[in-house]
């Protein structure tokens, strides 16, 4: 690392208030491996946690929860990724679904809609998915290899030609941390 520059945990240090998408397993899983609907999910569980912050810190109503968000401000955030009728229909299918409420207010110049994310309903899905300690499979994601069980389901154990995983010869990702296990990692936000 240069003389003179702060580390603060992170490998890379990015431009601040730089968007981020982030695309996570479980809501693959709920959306059918659809994933524009579960990128729009995310991007839904974020706004509410933001603002679900300012209700309960900063004593704002309860109604301040619902996002406004057009389909073409929701194309922006997702990077351009997704076209307007493939966000409509993952909207519909969080909608029909109930992960999201909608409500369409029409005025004089405008109708617009709002979102609240249905953080009892997406739970419960989730947690649905964790019985038994069990991952599922998430249809139109990677190879044949089995989920590793007990992980956050990011990926596929990878598979020896002889079709045995690292995890079958007694690997652990705590193997690969025993470098670091005495040590303590600086505070990420401290001086």
């Amino acid at each position: 690392m240069p003389s003179g520059s702060k580390s603060y945990g992170w490998s890379i240090r990015f431009r601040p208030n730089a968007r981020v998408v982030v695309l996570h397993p479980d809501y693959l899983a709920l959306c059918d491996g659809d994933h524009c609907a579960a990128m729009v999910l995310r991007q839904h569980q974020y706004w509410f946690e933001r603002k679900k912050w300012l209700v309960e810190v900063r004593g704002l109503p309860e109604e301040r929860l619902w996002v406004r968000k057009p389909v073409q401000e929701t194309a922006e955030e997702l990077f351009g990724l997704f076209g307007k009728n493939k966000i409509t229909a993952a909207y519909a299918l969080l909608v029909e679904r109930e992960y999201l409420f909608m409500a369409t207010i029409t005025n004089s110049h405008d109708k617009a809609r709002f979102y609240l994310f249905n953080q009892a309903k997406v739970q419960a899905a989730v947690d649905a998915l964790l019985q038994d300690g069990q991952h599922p499979a998430v249809p139109g994601v990677g190879g044949e290899g089995d989920l590793i069980q007990g992980d956050s389901g990011v990926g596929h154990a990878p598979q020896e030609p002889d079709g045995t995983t690292e995890q079958d010869e007694g690997y652990s990702w705590d193997d690969e941390l025993k470098p670091w296990e005495n040590e303590v990692p600086a505070d990420p936000f401290g001086e």
